[in-house]
């Protein structure tokens, strides 16, 4: 407590303080006295605003309204001091105008005629025209808020205004917060009566309407809303009475500008206007110059007629405003505890805000007011969006009710127009004639009515006014929508309200007929009809009311029209020809105008033709009927939904017993009976295929697929009929013509009867137009196709729910039925799209839309039609590249004939031309081969099958996945028969299987099929992934077949194109035949480019083996049996034919761990090599034969010499040459020789030993290594052979390899090595070869020496005659040394052999030998020498050189060297050479 009065006492004394500081500074005057002494000195405006609005801030209110009353006040007066100085301005204007004629008058070069402005100037007009310039000119030194402008000084009262409601705002805003504060009454009536009080006294100074619309918003944005409306209603008098003077100054304006108009017409007849008429005219003139009473005074209506709408549109938004405000307060109050104002509570008890609206419509709706009916449409349209319904009605009832007016006012207008048009021809005849008295006064009189009113019409009168009558008919439409809006509104929110106030709501019925009764335009009653299906809840019925009438409308019309049109166009062409003859000074036959007459009176008996209907467009209303019975269609089915929601819901609320199954039953089958009418009504009456299109599209919003079904099986038979209508009459059109320039006119009647009895040709239908119904049919099949898919999805999802609602109570008979029905619904869509869409590209987009809604059960059936026509497109395709290119060959050849000046052959000349001119045709468009896509060669078609197979397989694995997934999920929730899960399950593998067979069936690229298996891969479907690889490998033979066809073609064209070089140069031709095969060659290669390139540029033997190897990677992710996995390699291998390319397969298993298949591989392989290697050995011996017959046949040349001839040589020789040639060029030419063939066997068959190692393939391994082997004949694999082969079986293959060797043409000591290996000496010897005196031979003899001397030595005897033939070639060469170890070898085992060896070798020497050479042979005698000396031969020794002695004693100089050196052992070469003794 002690705080509390301490902190009060400090609040005391600082208060305290504020007013002695307060008291200080004002030191004894008052701020009323300053204030007064500030404004009694004020001269600036702007200045009294601002301290205005400074005292407004210090809260000092009745300061603030002191001091604007007096800004208000010196404002008002200077208005009037610019007033006066205004009106002088004027005077002052005139009389310098006068003065300055004057001064021209006395000015003799000015000749210009001058206004009559009286006398000169006056007295008093003399000092009045000084005082007004002194009074310019001092006004030019005072400052600018002196001189304020009219609109100035009223944007200042407006300020001011403004400031003083707000001021009069604050200080009740303050009295209303401490009286709740203080938790009283807040008495708002005593305070807005002195708001009222500021603003009636700040309205006598705002006199700008725009600105009294501003001070409204202000009072609304403060919450004042009764004075906000009374500143509205203040405006809108303002407003009239601005109208009223501009329409008074345009009145006085006309007459002044007729009278001025009738003075020129009457000076140019030298005539004066009458006394009265003078007077008035000069009356005129001086009051034209009088400025305007408001410088905001607009000069036009249309100004005004804004500013009431926008008043309007204000007071009505204020009276809302206030209803919502007072709503919202209502609120506050019963759940916050809030009070209400006086003021509030007297609006409750009086329904004041009702009142208000009403009110405010009232003053709005005043005749002058608001006249324009698109501005009462606006009002209404503010109204609907307050939902004030009741309201709006009689707002936009008017509205439309004024456009009717100003519809009859303008066809009042047109007439009156026509009328002034035909007086102002009266009186320019009787003014031409100088004779204006001619035309009657009575006549005179109405033409001066009518110029003033329509001269004031167009210068007085809105624009709106002047709008056309199209423009108020949008207009008028766009109103009665918005009648229908506010009657339907006003019904549903009444409706809602009946529950709580148990009223009946307001019906619109009547108000909906009366509208319809008023209404006689169809294309009104259409667009209403079709503006009520918003409201197809409650309105159906009044929509089939309204589209009735529409119909019977324009029937009647129609009715009128048939009866009119006739009499109408036979009138107008009798009258045409009256007038031709009056033209033309000929007599009119009496027939013609009796007939005229006759015609006229036919035609007035007839009843009035509407003028908003065209007499001569038959087909006027045809699209409007259309779109009515889709209207009405359409709500007829929506009381077939609304009948069936009723259902469902009481279903749901009442007792099951209280429901009568067989009342429901036929109600419903009333709704379907009347459903099932209007359409066939509207098939009868309707047969244009594109209305047909839009009711079925109607349809299938609607979900009533069998209508949407039962109407395209109209559209497409109707389509079907016109196009054999079309052909008909297209084929008969061109026998016209022939027969027409024929010239024989039995046949042109003839075939004019037949075309006149032929069915009338549709009006909508366009004869030249072939492709007219192609979209139509696609948009037709689409539609159907959609309705079908939506209606399947709906049910299945029905079906679902009441497997899931209750699974024993489902009714599977029904179900059944309702799955066997939509069958049968899509079986007929495909029937229709199949025999109806002859558009591939068509065809395309309906299996896209499939595929994007996983449908390719549907999707599958459509296919082959698409493949039909992609085989015809490529039938045509082939057949203009065939012709293409037979014409490039003919241009060819044709040019070919012109270098050697010759012509080409008559009937090939007639071909050319025949097929130039069709490509002339082609190229002038006449009859052009068109494609549905852009299929510029067979590339493009390939692509697009392919696309579309891409296409087919996306959608088969899509739609499966899906089935699969529902299977899942049908699982999980327990919806899930077992029939249903086997149904599912087989058309799963029912797609797959007829995919494949369709990609089987037509797509012929091997490539593109290939890239398929990986994709059945990667979805796990391994063994159709096997079907589509073994299709491709068949796909790919085709292909292979085509490009060696292709290759044999080159080579018999390249062989003919030699022989005809070698002919041209005997100036020879090649045979007619060979021409014409050279021809169809050409022809034949060149149609072959144009295949796809898949056909031009694949290699079949890689595409085998990409082939082959995802079949191997399928087969073994499929873990296929070994019985399959045989037939698949089979397969491959029955398509790899190349070497290289089966090399690599065979690797490419061995990779794969294929081992089995390995070897098969390789077998395969080496069983192609081998059989090449048979062809070339028989294309050898071939050759080599017919190189003997040809050397015999030389031969026998010769022995004949030069009597004899050719015809006398053996025929048999000449016989066998020639058929051995014949024989040998019908032999294929093989481009490998042998030691590549032997390259890949020994490749293919290091691959074969390594898989037969792996599976123990004892068999295959030998066979393998024998046969690598007898290619490489090298030690390694002789090694490799011995140590494969067992011991049992080692003799009979070693028997074989040597037999294998012996045949063979490689090198002896080659043989003589392998031999060795496994000591076979025998044929070492019978195989030795004789010495060369090169290479290694006497090596290999010395080997072979030991080998037999260490294993063999019974055989060593055999050696010595191959022995003695070394020595003896060695010697003769003089390479003793080189057989010194051979020698001592033989000396050794036969000692008495080796004397004969030397003995034949010395022999041998000695016939050739040089004296040069005695030195090495006498070192060699030295060698033989010590050799048998060391066997202990001496006494050979001594025979072998007696024997020498004596045989070769002539041979002097070497006699005396042996001599010398044989018994010297110290003997040297060099004592000899240089002839000196021995040492």
């Amino acid at each position: 407590m002690s705080k509390i009065k301490s902190s009060d006492k400090g609040k005391a004394a600082k208060k305290k303080n504020a007013e002695e500081i307060k008291s200080d500074i004002i030191d004894g005057s008052s701020i009323t006295d300053l204030v007064n002494f500030s404004i009694d000195r004020y001269t600036s405006i702007p200045n009294f605003v601002r301290l205005a609005e400074y005292l407004r801030g210090q809260q000092e209110f009745g300061l603030v309204i002191r001091v604007c009353d007096r800004a208000q006040r010196r404002l008002q007066n200077m208005e009037k001091d610019r007033v006066g100085r205004e009106i002088r301005s004027i005077r002052l204007a005139k009389l310098e105008k006068k003065l300055k004629q004057k001064q021209d008058e006395s000015d003799p070069k000015n000749k210009k005629p001058h206004e009559d402005l009286g006398d000169e100037l006056t007295t008093g007009e003399t000092h009045l025209f000084k005082w007004v310039q002194m009074e310019k000119n001092i006004n030019n030194f005072l400052p600018g808020d002196f001189t304020l402008t009219q609109r100035a000084n009223f944007d200042y009262q407006l300020q001011i205004a403004r400031l003083l409601i707000n001021t009069v705002l604050d200080s009740n805003t303050l009295r209303e917060a401490a009286a709740e504060a203080a938790n009283q009454e807040v008495d708002d009536v005593t305070s807005d009566a002195s708001l009222d009080q500021i603003i009636d006294r700040c309205l006598i100074f705002v006199v700008n309407p725009e600105h009294l619309e501003s001070i409204a918003n202000l009072l609304l944005e403060k919450g004042k809303f009764q004075s906000a409306l009374n500143v509205c209603t203040r405006a809108f008098g303002r407003v009239q009475e601005m109208r009223g003077r501009l329409e008074q100054k345009i009145k006085l304006q006309t007459q002044k500008v007729l009278l001025e108009q009738e003075e020129t017409r009457l000076e140019k007849i030298k005539k004066e206007l009458t006394a009265n008429q003078q007077k008035l005219l000069a009356t005129h003139k001086s009051i034209k110059n009088l400025p305007s009473v408001f410088s905001f005074d607009s000069e036009s209506n249309d100004a005004y007629d804004t500013l009431a709408l926008n008043l309007t549109k204000l007071m009505l938004k204020i009276a809302m405003d206030f209803k919502l405000a007072l709503k919202r307060k209502q609120t506050l109050v019963e759940k916050r505890g809030k009070r209400f104002t006086k003021k509030e509570k007297q609006a409750l008890a009086d329904n004041t805000t009702d009142k208000t609206l009403r009110s405010v419509l009232e003053e709005g709706m005043k005749t002058g007011n608001v006249e324009n009916p698109n501005h009462l449409y606006q009002i209404a349209e503010q109204l609907y969006s307050g939902e004030e319904w009741e309201l709006a009605y009689p707002v936009i009832s008017k509205g439309r009710k004024r456009i009717l007016d100003i519809q009859a006012d303008i066809k009042k207008r047109k007439e009156d127009r026509a009328r002034l048009e035909t007086l102002r021809t009266e009186r320019s005849e009787a003014y031409t004639q100088w004779k204006p008295e001619n035309m009657p006064q009575t006549r005179r009189a109405e033409l001066d009515k009518l110029e003033f009113d329509d001269h004031v019409f167009r210068t007085f009168e809105s624009r709106y006014k002047n709008d056309s009558f199209e423009q108020f008919e949008n207009l008028h439409i766009k109103v009665m929508k918005l009648l229908v809006d506010c009657m339907m509104n006003q019904y549903k929110t009444t409706k809602k309200q009946s529950k709580e106030t148990k009223k009946p709501p307001v019906a619109y019925e009547k108000r909906a007929i009366e509208l319809l009764d008023s209404i006689e335009k169809p294309n009104f009653i259409y667009q209403l009809a079709k503006h009520m299906e918003h409201y197809w809840k409650f309105a159906s019925d009044m929509v089939i009311k309204f589209g009735e009438k529409c119909q019977n409308i324009t029937r009647k019309i129609e009715e009128d029209r048939q009866r009119r049109a006739p009499l109408t166009t036979e009138r107008d062409r009798v009258k045409s020809e009256i007038e031709d003859l009056t033209t033309r000074n000929r007599d009119v036959p009496k027939e013609k105008t009796d007939r005229l007459e006759h015609l006229n009176k036919q035609i007035a008996a007839l009843p009035a033709w509407v003028e908003y209907a065209n007499l001569d467009n038959p087909r006027e209303y045809d699209e409007l009927n259309l779109d009515v019975v889709r209207v009405m269609i359409s709500a007829i089915l929506n009381n077939k939904v609304l009948f069936d929601a009723k259902i469902a819901k009481a279903r749901k609320t009442k007792d099951p017993a209280t429901i009568v199954e067989s009342e429901i039953e036929a109600k419903r089958q009333k709704i379907q009976e009347g459903i099932q009418k209007m359409v066939s009504t509207t098939l009868e009456r309707f047969s244009n295929p594109s209305d047909l299109l839009k009711i079925a599209r109607d349809m299938k919003n609607k979900e009533e697929v069998d209508i949407v079904l039962q109407i395209s099986i109209k559209s497409l038979q109707r389509i079907l009929d016109i196009e054999v209508q079309r052909n008909l009459r297209l084929q008969n059109l061109a026998k016209l013509k022939a027969a027409q320039e024929a010239k024989q006119p039995a046949k042109v009647a003839e075939i004019e009867k037949k075309m006149s009895d032929l069915a009338v040709w549709p009006h909508y239908a366009e004869l030249e137009n072939k492709n007219q119904y192609a979209q139509t049919k696609y948009e037709i099949i689409k539609v159907a196709l959609e309705s079908v898919l939506e209606h399947q999805t709906k049910v299945e999802a029905n079906i679902s729910q009441q497997y899931y609602l209750d699974k024993k109570r489902t009714d599977e008979k029904k179900i059944s039925a309702q799955r066997e029905a939509m069958e049968n619904n899509i079986e007929q869509v495909v029937k229709l799209c199949n025999a109806n869409l002859r558009n591939a590209d068509r065809l395309f987009d309906i299996c896209r839309d499939l595929s994007t809604r996983k449908q390719a059960s549907i999707l599958l059936r459509i296919a082959p039609a698409f493949f039909s026509h992609i085989r015809s497109l490529v039938e045509k395709r082939e057949e203009k590249d065939r012709r293409d290119c037979y014409f490039k060959v003919l241009t060819q050849e044709k040019n070919d004939m012109a270098r050697i000046k010759k012509e080409l052959e008559a009937g090939l000349a007639k071909e050319l031309a025949d097929i130039t001119t069709e490509r002339n045709d082609e190229a002038a468009n006449k009859d052009p081969f068109k494609y549905p896509v852009d299929l510029k060669d067979q590339n493009g078609l390939n692509r697009y099958v392919e696309d579309f197979a891409s296409l087919l397989v996306k959608t088969t694995f899509s739609t499966n996945q899906h089935i699969e997934q529902s299977i899942k999920t049908d699982e999980e929730k327990d919806v899930l028969t077992s029939s249903r899960r086997k149904y599912l399950e087989s058309q799963i593998k029912a797609n797959n299987e007829t995919t494949l067979q369709l990609i089987f069936d037509h797509v012929r690229n091997p490539v593109f099929v290939s890239g398929l298996v990986r994709q059945y891969n990667d979805k796990q479907l391994y063994d159709f992934g096997i079907d589509l690889g073994l299709n491709a490998l068949a796909k790919r033979r085709d292909v292979a077949d085509k490009q060696e066809a292709n290759q044999s073609r080159l080579d018999r064209i390249k062989k003919l194109e030699e022989e005809r070089a070698e002919l041209d140069k005997k100036r020879k031709k090649l045979t007619t035949e060979q021409v014409d095969e050279l021809r169809r060659l050409y022809l034949e290669t060149s149609v072959f480019q144009t295949n796809p390139s898949y056909v031009t540029d694949t290699r079949p033997q890689q595409l085998a083996m990409d082939i082959a190897k995802d079949l191997i990677v399928t087969m073994q992710k499929a873990k296929t049996s070994n019985q399959r996995s045989a037939e698949v390699v089979d397969e491959c291998l029955k398509h790899i034919t190349e070497i290289t390319t089966l090399i690599q397969f065979a690797k490419y298993l061995t990779t794969q761990t294929e081992y089995k298949h390995t070897i098969k591989a390789g077998r395969k392989c080496e069983e192609y090599i081998n059989a090449i290697k048979m062809d070339l050995e028989k294309r050898e011996a071939m050759k080599k034969r017919v190189t003997d017959l040809e050397e015999s046949k030389l031969k026998a040349l010769a022995a004949l010499g030069t009597s004899g001839g050719e015809s006398n040589i053996d025929p048999k020789i000449k016989e066998d040459l020639e058929n051995t040639k014949k024989e040998l060029e019908q032999l294929p030419e093989i481009e490998y020789d042998k030691r590549q063939l032997d390259s890949w066997l020994l490749d293919i068959s290091a691959v074969v030993i390594e898989a037969a190692k792996i599976e123990e393939d004892d068999q295959t391994l030998c066979e393998q290594t024998v046969m690598a082997f007898k290619i490489d004949t090298s030690l390694e694999r002789w090694d490799q052979v011995r140590n494969m082969v067992g011991e049992a079986n080692w003799g009979k293959i070693k028997k074989d390899l040597v037999d294998f060797i012996l045949k063979r043409d490689d090198k002896p000591e080659d043989k003589i090595e392998l031999l060795l290996k496994d000591g076979l000496y025998e044929y070492c010897l019978d195989l030795f070869p004789a010495p060369t005196g090169q290479g290694r031979e006497l090596e290999l003899l010395l080997r072979l020496w030991t080998e037999v001397e260490e294993n063999d030595p019974k055989l060593l005897e055999r050696f010595i005659p191959l022995v003695c033939r070394f020595v003896k070639r060695y010697y003769q060469e003089h390479k003793y040394k080189s057989v010194d170890a051979l020698l001592d070898r033989v000396a050794h085992w036969f000692p008495t052999m080796v004397i004969e060896v030397y003995r034949q070798a010395c022999d041998m020497v000695l016939l050739w030998i040089l004296p040069s050479q005695y030195t090495r042979f006498i070192d060699a005698m030295k060698e033989c020498k010590k050799r048998l000396t060391d066997l202990n031969r001496e006494n050979d020794w001594e025979e072998l050189l007696r024997d020498f002695k004596r045989q070769h004693y002539g041979k002097r100089k070497l006699m005396q060297m042996l001599l010398g050196v044989v018994d010297d052992p110290d003997w040297s070469i060099e004592v000899v050479n240089t002839g000196k003794a021995n040492p």
